[in-house]
């Protein structure tokens, strides 16, 4: 019962900007089947692109308030294990930036192969799997950087360190992204938060890499239908997640000896 109070609690308190920024997602994709112009669709991009730095903010913002500086009330009082606690913040967190992703999915796919599509089933579960996991490898990672950065005492510190560990872990992911595809062909062409009807995204977590190779063997969108990044992100989980855990229930950073 408990539980299920705080899932509430949690749900009323972030859902309802992610719901808002998610309806107008919808909106913009709705708009692009009767608009077509190009400045509509830089405008939907700049939108999408300012809801979503703005969604990973909110993010950041309220775990560092909840875990480094105490604000949350009830994550100090409430008797459940702080890993609980999170684990549930997190969930709310991933369903409201993948919640905001879908009509994002529905332009993606319009644009890349427009309104036919014999292999629907292929296309919406590559990128629902790759999407979904980079979501869950950034909000787990934000927590597992906040949840370390407790051991310093210092705000400004902190925030350094939770910069300097989150740029270092993404800018690795990138580079082992990009050299993966450099050994398998001779040349590419690479975007990074942003990208092409040419190819699909591949996420560095939260971030959206575009890699093209130049080669004869890709012919359409789907042989861009890489997974190099699906084993990179589930590791970012599993190690986040396990970290996180230990320091918030087996050391000094768990409130009130929970």
């Amino acid at each position: 019962m408990r539980i299920i109070k705080l899932i509430y609690v949690e749900h009323k308190k972030n859902m309802p900007i992610f719901l808002t920024l998610s309806i107008i997602n919808l909106l913009f994709f709705i708009a692009s089947l009767f608009i077509d112009s190009e400045m509509f669709e830089v405008i939907a991009f700049l939108f999408t692109l300012v809801a979503y730095s703005l969604m990973i903010s909110i993010i950041f913002i309220n775990l560092y308030n909840d875990l480094y500086l105490g604000k949350d009330m009830l994550l100090l009082m409430a008797p459940i294990k702080t890993s609980t606690i999170l684990i549930i913040k997190n969930f709310i967190y991933i369903s409201g930036l993948f919640l905001f992703w879908l009509p994002s999915l529905f332009r993606i796919i319009y644009g890349k192969f427009g309104p036919s599509l014999d292999n629907l089933t292929l296309v919406l579960s590559y990128m629902n799997v790759t999407k979904l996991l980079g979501i869950i490898a950034g909000t787990l990672l934000i927590t597992c950087i906040v949840v370390c950065s407790k051991k310093i005492k210092h705000r400004i510190g902190s925030i350094a360190f939770i910069g300097i560990v989150f740029l270092s872990i993404i800018i690795t992911n990138i580079i082992g992204i990009i050299s993966i595809y450099q050994n398998t062909f001779n040349k590419i062409e690479l975007t990074i938060g942003m990208g092409s009807n040419f190819a699909f995204n591949q996420y560095a977590t939260f971030i959206p890499i575009q890699i093209l190779p130049i080669d004869p063997s890709i012919q359409t969108v789907m042989d861009t239908a890489f997974f190099e990044q699906i084993p990179i992100n589930l590791f970012i989980i599993v190690a986040s997640f396990i970290i996180s855990l230990i320091v918030v229930d087996y050391s000094k950073n768990d409130y009130l000896g929970k």
